[in-house]
């Protein structure tokens, strides 16, 4: 079951274009995109796919369309699209903020490890615990899962000069191994069913409500050349 809408038409370089989104229902699965202005060579004036994500309020809106309808439109497009693909269970969906952002930092080696480290391999006399610094080294900037905030081992080589600090990224909590970050959710089993989130698709039933919603919105008042 397929639908194609048109809330509205947006401003875009002082001409409005109109919005087109299509709703399909297949499978019990909810699929929702959209395209700003589109022409029949396959382009478009604006965005086109899951616009949702930057989207802002239409400057005119089409018949049977307006604000309140606009905004549950969106809330219903961001709440249930590919309603087939949740990474977390029903407790954890519902307890976890897993969009909280994170910085994660890269540690790299010193200058100092660069050198000590060709110096020993051309046969200097290592340091003291030079294994043990190397083991931490490689620990903590070479492992897949590695820590990416400081921990006191982390501390202790910046301070001795070791490893230095590099870029720095934000990444969200359901994106983030516990390993990285200790507020990461990643592969984390829930308290109450011990599923670890993201470790499979799930799927979520979209309530019937919303999909009679949906299908009762005014068809597109004109045909688009593509959705």
């Amino acid at each position: 079951m397929k639908k194609v809408v048109m809330p509205g038409w947006r401003k875009i370089e002082e001409k409005l274009y109109p919005v087109f989104c299509e709703i399909e229902w297949e499978d019990n699965k909810l699929s929702i995109s959209g395209v700003e202005g589109p022409f029949r060579n396959g382009n478009c004036k604006g965005s086109c796919g899951q616009i949702e994500m930057s989207w802002e309020p239409l400057d005119k809106y089409a018949q049977g369309w307006d604000a309140k309808k606009e905004a549950r439109f969106l809330e219903i497009w961001r709440r249930w699209h590919l309603n087939d693909m949740r990474a977390g269970c029903e407790h954890q969906r519902s307890e976890w903020n897993t969009s909280e952002e994170l910085s994660l930092k890269e540690y790299k080696w010193s200058t100092k490890y660069h050198q000590t480290r060709w110096a020993v391999a051309n046969g200097e006399p290592p340091p003291e615990n030079w294994q043990e610094i190397s083991r931490q080294v490689l620990e903590n900037t070479t492992n897949p899962g590695r820590a990416r905030f400081e921990t006191p081992e982390i501390r202790a080589l910046l301070d001795a000069g070791w490893i230095e600090e590099g870029m720095t990224e934000t990444k969200t909590a359901g994106w983030t191994y516990p390993s990285e970050h200790p507020e990461g959710l990643l592969t984390k089993p829930c308290p109450v069913c011990g599923y670890k989130y993201g470790s499979a698709w799930l799927k979520e039933d979209v309530p019937a409500d919303v999909i009679d919603w949906l299908f009762n919105l005014p068809a597109a008042e004109k045909i688009a050349a593509w959705v």
